[in-house]
């Protein structure tokens, strides 16, 4: 959410909120997303199209260098073997997967445009022009294929 951003362990049966230094390195953002990868780190995506990682105990690694920026808004994401998927405005998916250098962790390499469909039924507001997102992203457990709407 809006500057909500935390992390959770369970401790006794019990969720305990963990303290995390992002507020101390970066402003607070609005935080679109979210999913944990293979290697146990996790991806956040924000509304202003920064990806974040953060190791598996919750602390700030390095806004990947590769995170696609104004104006991709980036608003769900799904873990798959090599990397990720993010989507967002445009109506477009990225697909992110590890990368050698540990410089940047991870690097974009594919960007799907999605065809809108010509029959939508909601209209955009008078003055605007019509702009897709993809909101919701899911990886088939064979990972050869994958699901966006």
């Amino acid at each position: 959410g809006d500057g909500i951003f935390r992390f959770f362990r369970v401790h006794d049966g019990t969720f305990k909120a963990q303290p995390t230094q992002l507020t101390n390195r970066r402003d607070a953002q609005n935080y679109t997303c979210h999913t944990w990868l293979s290697d146990d780190r996790l991806v956040v995506g924000c509304d202003n199209g920064d990806i974040l990682l953060f190791d598996h105990v919750g602390d700030f690694k390095m806004a990947l260098p590769c995170s696609p920026g104004e104006p991709g808004s980036t608003l769900c994401m799904a873990m798959y073997t090599k990397g990720f998927l993010c989507g967002g405005s445009g109506s477009t998916v990225r697909v992110f997967e590890k990368s050698d250098d540990p410089k940047e962790w991870f690097r974009l390499v594919k960007e799907i445009k999605l065809e809108v469909n010509a029959n939508q039924t909601s209209q955009p507001a008078p003055g605007q022009t019509a702009a897709a997102s993809v909101v919701s992203l899911a990886t088939a457990p064979s990972e050869e294929s994958f699901a966006a709407t």
